[in-house]
């Protein structure tokens, strides 16, 4: 066997696994995602391609790829999945061999992984991408890159645009439990190779967006969905909710059950069964009532940038967080379970990591960082060129994600 041959057959999907573990799973599964979940699904008078195509959706809930492989009962959609899945052999066998995930490439024209994506293509898959890349906050759709409109053109295979509403509602990235709710997948638009061809890559770009872009709480204005919660709706908002409206504080929030509180001030927060909030203590309106997650987060943002403006080369020292705890993985690794515990601050151009002994432990540049993310709930991650760093805290004592802006802010202003 030639080499070439040999290297290719390390990537062909162990199709039969698949086969077998979807025909036993699929069948037993489906009563809890149709019924137990309330999941639904609605074509608006299209048909799934046959062959291979790409189906692209928002992503709002970790059930989704599951959600959308229902949808498509009789076939395996193969969705592209973060690398860090792949990173021991347990996960790789997992997400790889039994449910038929591809690893993604750095970018979308990584060569390898396109080759990968070919082979899938040329053996009548489907390819499953969720084009955000993560999944938000508040139910609203984060930022798409163009990339995914040049993936469409590199494949040529038809696109199939699908929407998930009600899915946020049930799962809120913010929220401890799970809430019941009323989920729906829908397919909002195919396109054909043909149009895919003759298109425009920026035309085709917003085409594709408009298939999948959506507002969980613009929609539930109007849905009124109720949800099945009686208690904890308003559980961990703290680790989503990083300003006060009254007092302007940051990082002052704690929760009860389905209230969000400020240890500063008489702030109080009643979330309500259509996951909306009331303001039971301030009948006079003295500080801002927002309706809802995206309407908060909204003006957090804008006090969070109005914070950041205040400080310059001069005063430079934007955040300090004591008892931190962090620790590192090189790229292509786990995490692994040990963490060391120190402080952390955020300057306007770098961040140190300062361990129990007072050494600084780690010096990070704004030129050095690749990206950041939130992980999870609430850890607060950056990627640089060898390795990845993670800080965070027990849940409900710190916020993640206002560090995850706050460094995004820096960087934007840096570059």
């Amino acid at each position: 066997m030639s080499a070439s041959k040999s290297k290719n057959k390390k990537y062909r999907p162990h199709y039969w696994v698949q086969y077998l573990f979807y025909a036993i799973m699929k069948p037993l599964l489906y009563i809890v995602i149709r019924f137990g979940h309330n999941v639904h699904f609605v074509r608006n008078g299209y048909q799934f391609p046959r062959g291979a195509f790409l189906v692209i959706s928002n992503h709002h809930n970790n059930w989704d790829p599951f959600y959308l492989n229902f949808f498509m009962f009789k076939r395996i959609p193969h969705f592209i999945a973060n690398e860090e899945v792949f990173y021991n052999k347990f996960t790789a066998f997992l997400a790889g061999i039994m449910l038929g995930q591809i690893k993604r490439g750095m970018t979308f024209t990584d060569l390898g992984y396109f080759r990968i994506l070919q082979r899938y293509v040329q053996d009548g898959k489907v390819i499953g991408v969720y084009p955000e890349g993560d999944i938000s906050m508040f139910g609203d759709t984060l930022p798409v890159d163009i990339s995914i409109a040049k993936l469409a053109k590199m494949l040529k295979i038809p696109v199939v645009c699908t929407r998930v509403t009600g899915g946020h509602l049930r799962s809120p990235r913010v929220a401890k439990f799970a809430r019941h709710s009323r989920i729906t997948y829908a397919i909002t638009d195919l396109i054909g190779v043909d149009e895919i061809n003759k298109t425009p890559l920026d035309t085709l770009y917003k085409r594709m967006h408009a298939g999948i872009v959506h507002s969980e709480n613009t929609w539930q204005k109007s849905a009124n969905v109720k949800t099945g919660a009686r208690h904890l709706r308003a559980k961990w908002l703290e680790i989503g909710f990083f300003w006060c409206p009254q007092c302007h504080q940051f990082e002052s929030f704690y929760s009860r059950d389905n209230e969000l509180y400020c240890r500063n001030c008489n702030f109080h927060l009643h979330a309500n069964r259509y996951y909306r909030f009331d303001y039971p203590d301030d009948p006079n309106n003295t500080y801002p009532h927002l309706e809802n997650s995206s309407d908060f987060n909204a003006r957090q943002i804008v006090a969070l940038e109005e914070h950041i403006a205040q400080f310059s080369k001069n005063n430079p020292l934007v955040w300090t967080v004591d008892n931190i705890r962090y620790h590192q993985a090189a790229n292509h690794h786990m995490f692994k379970h040990h963490y060391d515990v120190g402080r952390f601050l955020m300057y306007v151009d770098h961040l140190d990591v300062i361990n129990t002994k007072g050494v600084v432990v780690y010096h990070i540049m704004w030129r050095d960082i690749i990206s950041t993310m939130v992980q999870y709930k609430d850890v607060f991650e950056i990627k640089l060129p060898d390795y990845r760093l993670r800080l965070y805290k027990k849940k409900g004592t710190w916020n993640g994600y206002l560090y995850v802006e706050t460094l995004k802010r820096l960087l934007r202003d840096y570059q």
